[in-house]
């Protein structure tokens, strides 16, 4: 994964490599960090396109500013990516004509999530959330065993941990849905 200013100056574009060789289904990039200019007072906005039609989901993020019109934005992508080399492009807009200028590109970590997408509530993980994940999900709360190697199947509240806030939230799936609930 690399990251650079493309286009004229001021044009406010960034291109993201994402070398999808081994077909990932799932790489995250954790602390990708730019910082930006844009004129005091203006609305900035930020869009993402896939060059082959890869999903982008924004984890996390925030923003820092810097002063004198310069912002540092720090954020977390999970990419769904096509199975080749993926070109991100990072366009940055204002509310007007006015410019925006693009420095600073860094990627602190990024990693490669193999396997299928979370589905939180197969605690099985046999593909389906059913009165069948009962005891893996309860394995998982006292436990700490996983069937999926991460807790993501178990951590039904989506707060990045299994706990027992995860409990209200996994009965609720069971019991206010038709089932069985296939995973995506």
């Amino acid at each position: 994964v690399w990251g650079t200013p493309t286009g004229a100056p001021g044009t406010g574009q960034i291109e993201v490599v994402v070398d999808n060789r081994f077909d990932a289904e799932r790489i995250k990039l954790v602390y990708f960090e730019y910082d930006y200019y844009a004129p005091p007072g203006t609305e900035f906005s930020t869009e993402i396109v896939p060059s082959l039609g890869s999903t982008v989901q924004n984890v996390d993020g925030f923003g820092i500013d810097l002063g004198n019109g310069w912002r540092k934005d720090i954020v977390t992508l999970e990419i769904h990516p096509q199975p080749a080399f993926e070109t991100l492009f990072f366009y940055f807009s204002t509310d007007g004509s006015n410019a925006v200028a693009v420095d600073n590109i860094k990627l602190e970590t990024f990693c490669v999530l193999a396997g299928p997408l979370p589905c939180p509530g197969d605690a099985n993980c046999d593909g389906q959330v059913d009165f069948g994940d009962i005891n893996a999900f309860v394995a998982a709360l006292v436990d700490g065993v996983y069937c999926d190697g991460t807790g993501a199947n178990a951590d039904v509240d989506g707060n990045g941990s299994v706990g027992f806030e995860d409990i209200n939230p996994f009965v609720a799936l069971l019991t206010q849905n038709p089932l069985p609930i296939p995973c995506p």
